[in-house]
């Protein structure tokens, strides 16, 4: 990767182990429904920081468009690929969830950790279309429709996800709970739920998976707020004749509504991918700390290699060192990693690209209006918030497991997102100011930073730092 062809543009931040990130952009950039697109990856400690290649993402973000715009079958391929592969992504966590790991041959374990690497790099071609596309459609839309609010109602969507499914499940718990006298019925229930859904937190790096007791706290909140899940259903479902009523009214042409329809299927796809993939990264946690077993080495020191390497350890008995910083690009000619000094002077080389001014005032996309001032609080898990309230919230992105701090901001900033992440569809939800997609908020504003926060026109200023 030659200096003069840097042009990079951040696209995400967060805990996210090697391996993933070999993953990430290995099929970013052999995606089967879009044109390639090259970047690069630097890990720190458990934090890896992503940029993207400007012009490759561009190009592929416009092609897809204008497949979209051109006929209905490049989503309808895609959406059958997406749930093919996801299909096969449960079936294959089925067949190992069975499996005693401790009593399988070097051999088969090798086997099954090649077909969870193909199985995830399959599953994660929908996920490089929703990438590729995102900025191009939610910017076509709003040059249309004028009103961010508006695009975000459009690319809205009409199916419940996996993570709504589980929150909605939840609130139907909490009807039998209300009634119920006996907790013996309540306790079998939530036993179930966290069989079905305990790996939803297990992201890139080290999460852990929903326990009982976790749920059990979930419960209580629910109980406590009086949330039902009547109202949500009526809710999800208004939003729903919401959705189709604007449609109506607003008359789009065939391409435009072939753009819409593609939207809402990424917004779904979003959760539906990342639940799924989650699940996956529960079941390679266990490979790897089989691996690490049988190498005398620790699972998240495997964990911090990439896929060739790993068969290496395993087919050889290596011991590993602990690696906490390693730089991974992609070119043309496949994805390669830099340690050591290679590693740090390519950082050093990024930091000057990527490098930042004096910055008074922050601009990002407008996910739910409001005004008001207040300090800055960075979140980046949810310890960061503990005992705090009546800050400015910024973080890189907003989860749901961040749902107990979300709700003690007087504001949302976040560096990522588009008019359908959880930042902005919780803002809308709860009320809360919100500006989403700054690319810069984390890295600019620190810990008690007095800012004005005006989301009517997604601007942020540094009144006092």
């Amino acid at each position: 990767m030659k200096k003069k062809e840097i042009d990079l543009v951040w696209e995400w931040e967060r805990r996210a182990f090697p391996y993933y990130c070999w993953i990430f952009l290995s099929q970013w950039r052999n995606c089967r429904f879009s044109l390639p697109v090259y970047g690069v990856i630097v890990y720190k400690n458990k934090v890896a920081n992503c940029y993207l290649n400007l012009k490759t993402l561009i190009n592929a973000g416009e092609t897809i468009l204008r497949k979209v715009e051109k006929s209905s079958s490049f989503l309808r391929k895609w959406k059958n690929f997406v749930f093919k592969t996801g299909k096969n992504l449960h079936k294959f966590c089925d067949e190992i969830e069975k499996l005693n790991l401790d009593k399988i041959s070097d051999k088969k374990l090798l086997k099954i950790y090649q077909k969870s690497i193909k199985i995830y790099l399959n599953h994660t071609d929908g996920v490089a279309v929703i990438r590729n596309s995102n900025r191009a459609l939610q910017e076509k839309l709003t040059q249309i429709y004028k009103k961010p609010e508006l695009v975000a109602l459009l690319l809205s969507t009409e199916k419940r996800s996996i993570m709504i499914k589980e929150h909605e499940e939840l609130l139907k718990i909490a009807e039998v709970a209300k009634k119920e006298k006996s907790k013996e019925r309540v306790e079998k229930l939530l036993k179930r739920h966290t069989r079905k859904y305990f790996y939803l937190p297990c992201g890139y790096s080290d999460e852990s998976p929903f326990s009982l007791d976790d749920f059990k706290r979930k419960l209580k909140e629910i109980l406590k707020s009086k949330k039902s899940w009547k109202d949500f259903k009526e809710k999800f479902n208004q939003n729903i004749k919401e959705r189709k009523r604007i449609i109506s009214q607003l008359k789009p042409s065939l391409k435009i509504k072939r753009l819409i329809e593609f939207g809402s299927t990424c917004t779904y796809f979003k959760d539906f991918i990342r639940g799924n993939l989650n699940r996956l990264q529960y079941q390679n946690r266990r490979i790897f700390e089989q691996i690490a077993k049988r190498t005398n080495n620790h699972w998240e020191d495997i964990a911090c290699l990439i896929p060739p390497e790993i068969e290496n350890v395993l087919k050889n008995k290596k011991r590993v060192k602990k690696r906490n910083l390693a730089v991974l690009f992609s070119d043309k000619k496949g994805v390669h990693i830099l340690l050591g000094e290679k590693a740090e002077k390519k950082i050093r080389e990024i930091e000057k690209i990527m490098e930042l001014k004096e910055i008074n005032e922050i601009k990002g996309i407008s996910a739910n209006p409001g005004k008001v001032n207040g300090k800055v609080l960075i979140v980046k898990k949810l310890t960061d918030a503990l005992g705090k309230k009546d800050f400015i919230l910024v973080s890189p992105m907003t989860t749901p497991d961040l749902m107990p701090t979300i709700k003690q901001a007087k504001a949302i900033i976040t560096d990522e997102g588009g008019l359908t992440c959880h930042a902005a569809i919780i803002s809308r939800e709860l009320g809360i100011p919100c500006i989403i997609g700054t690319k810069i908020a984390t890295k600019v504003l620190k810990n008690g930073d007095l800012v004005e926060v005006d989301a009517e026109k997604g601007i942020l200023k540094i009144l006092k730092r």
